[in-house]
């Protein structure tokens, strides 16, 4: 309750805010739907025609390990590149961000699921982990000091 009133009252008197919002939402959204719509219906129709063996829902784990996974190897590289400046903050952010914006693409110029592969869904899956990786790094230093003295 008073934590939620809290970030209501923050969202509202602090102009930073507004420029932060985006990115939680861009990641909220990307997690609903890849897990609900990608997990659970691509796959299975998908992955259930041709060489697969059965309704394509036994991928959907080694597919969500993916996601922990990049994310992993993604965050190696952010600390290998000392990302202790603002400026490659950005840039790594600005990638995470548009790793979020592939799923709809792909899905505006493939929209019949029977041409997707398994291949193409798991780059989803990295492209979530490159974003997630963002989102636990750099995006939560960013909140960390521009909001130190609150």
């Amino acid at each position: 309750g008073s934590k939620a009133l809290d970030a209501l009252r923050l969202l509202r008197k602090d102009p930073k805010m507004k420029y932060m919002l985006f990115y939680p939402a861009a990641f909220a959204l990307a997690a609903v739907f890849l897990n609900s719509f990608v997990g659970g219906e691509v796959t299975k129709i998908a992955l259930s025609a041709g060489d697969y063996d059965d309704d394509g829902s036994s991928y959907v784990g080694i597919l969500s390990a993916l996601v922990p996974l990049v994310a992993a190897i993604f965050n190696l590289l952010l600390a290998y590149t000392s990302l202790g400046h603002i400026t490659q903050k950005g840039y790594f952010m600005l990638a995470g961000a548009l790793s979020y914006m592939v799923a709809p693409i792909l899905f505006l110029i493939i929209p019949h699921l029977e041409q997707w592969n398994f291949v193409m869904i798991a780059s989803l899956y990295c492209m979530m982990g490159i974003g997630r990786a963002v989102y636990e790094g750099p995006l939560r230093a960013s909140f960390a000091v521009l909001f130190s003295s609150n």
